[in-house]
């Protein structure tokens, strides 16, 4: 495996090991090379939220031997290996030459990038991140802490209050979505957002604590959603892909920066189906 300026999977590793160190995953996360050999070289990478046919087939006709995730392919952490079986796309992988790298909760802890391009983007200041429990919000918040390895999403507020209408059309803009789910009455005005990307459902009550008006995510599910509604704010779930779009503009500036070749997947893996066109 070798071409004109190609990089070893190893230096690959230690390059997103400075901006998004696996000492920041979960405890039950799994990242990092689970498929394919350090030693190996490419001279590019596909980049993905999830490992997909598309995603090794594009690494096959652009002879890229790297797919980089959000998503691990391997999942839980303790189920690798009783599923490399012939037939998972981490087989294929395998079978093609092509290593893949999952850059998950230690990308959404460490990636400050999409803390500033969603709040840019949105026209807001962002003041904190959010945790998974109250306790840890109440000692951040106090702290007022934007700081990498630390929390997840953030939070933060408009200079003035922002008609919730006029917002959603940038949310719509902003994630490429047709539309989304949002709790019933959605708030007339908005002035405090909090946004996390992906399973947003551990980050409701912290996202209430601070007061935000409109909790953005991917997911969350319906009584996740409903108590966020009862404790005074309006909960909106993207879908879980289309809220992680930033992983793949991030993680293909971070490649660039290191001078590797990349090709992004942007297929959406769901939709909305109404019986119609698409």
């Amino acid at each position: 495996m070798t071409a004109k300026n190609a990089k070893l999977v190893a230096d690959i590793l230690n390059f997103l090991e400075e901006r998004a160190p696996s000492s920041t995953a979960e405890d039950w996360d799994n990242v990092g090379l689970l498929v394919g050999d350090p030693a190996w070289s490419t001279s590019g990478a596909v980049v993905s939220v999830d490992l997909t046919q598309e995603a090794i087939d594009l690494a096959t006709e652009n002879g890229i031997h790297l797919i980089i995730n959000h998503h691990p392919c391997f999942f839980p952490k303790n189920q690798g290996i009783s599923r490399w079986v012939p037939g998972t796309l981490a087989y294929e992988a395998m079978r093609r030459g092509i290593a893949v790298i999952a850059c998950h909760t230690n990308f959404d802890r460490s990636a400050l990038e999409v803390v500033e391009q969603v709040s840019k983007r949105l026209g807001l200041e962002p003041k904190g991140r959010l945790f998974d429990t109250v306790d840890e919000q109440r000692v951040s918040s106090g702290e007022n802490r934007l700081v990498p390895g630390s929390g997840y999403g953030f939070w933060g507020e408009f200079r003035q209050p922002r008609a919730f209408s006029d917002l959603a059309k940038d949310v719509k803009n902003i994630f490429k979505v047709n539309g989304f789910w949002i709790t019933n009455p959605p708030p007339s005005q908005v002035v405090r957002i909090g946004f996390t990307a992906g399973k947003g459902a551990s980050f409701v009550e912290s996202a209430a604590y601070v007061k935000c008006d409109l909790y953005i995510t991917g997911e969350v599910g319906y009584h996740n959603a409903l108590q966020g509604q009862r404790l005074g704010m309006a909960v909106m779930e993207l879908g879980h892909r289309d809220s992680e779009g930033f992983f793949i503009e991030t993680m293909k500036s971070w490649l660039l920066g290191f001078e590797l070749r990349v090709i992004d997947v942007q297929t959406p893996t769901q939709m909305i189906w109404s019986g119609g066109k698409k």
